[in-house]
């Protein structure tokens, strides 16, 4: 399945312009004792999938998952106590998540703010013009204080 979801969070990182030989990539899966955790922007973990026995577990925060309604045929929706963030859904051993993965993962990229964040960077005036953020890499630019104005009709240079 691991190579299942590297193809995945890698066809993510192309479709957000970051190309995939560099370390900042915009979304990741790493290998953990039980599964797979992905990461947005290096920390925030919106997903993780653990496998026991029996069954898969997808973790979903929980203010993604509801989000959107995505009928899950009659699979168990839960929340843990060990994980009260997480919304858990549960499969048969090893199935393929994918397609659910994906939803989520566009969405919870859609949605994240990085911590660390700057005013405007030099493509500011033409971001002015095309009132929009034109910068390439989208996890760069989801850092800038100015893509905020401008989404929400600020612009500032003209």
């Amino acid at each position: 399945m691991y190579e299942t979801y590297k193809t995945l969070v890698n066809n993510l990182n192309l479709e957000y312009s970051i190309n995939t030989d560099d370390d900042n990539l915009l979304i990741t899966c790493v290998t953990i004792a039980n599964g797979y955790s992905f990461k947005i922007g290096g920390s925030y973990t919106p997903i993780t999938i653990e496998n026991s026995k029996s069954l898969t577990r997808l973790f979903i925060k929980t203010a993604l998952f509801s989000q959107i309604n995505i009928d899950f045929n009659m699979r168990t929706q839960h929340v843990m106590k060990s994980k009260p963030d997480y919304t858990a859904i549960d499969f048969q051993l090893n199935e393929d998540v994918s397609e659910f993965l994906k939803i989520y993962l566009n969405l919870a990229i859609e949605n994240y703010k990085p911590p660390k964040t700057f005013a405007c960077c030099g493509r500011y005036s033409e971001c002015s013009k095309q009132k929009k953020c034109i910068h390439p890499n989208q996890l760069y630019s989801r850092q800038c204080w100015y893509r905020d104005n401008i989404e929400n009709g600020k612009i500032f240079y003209t």
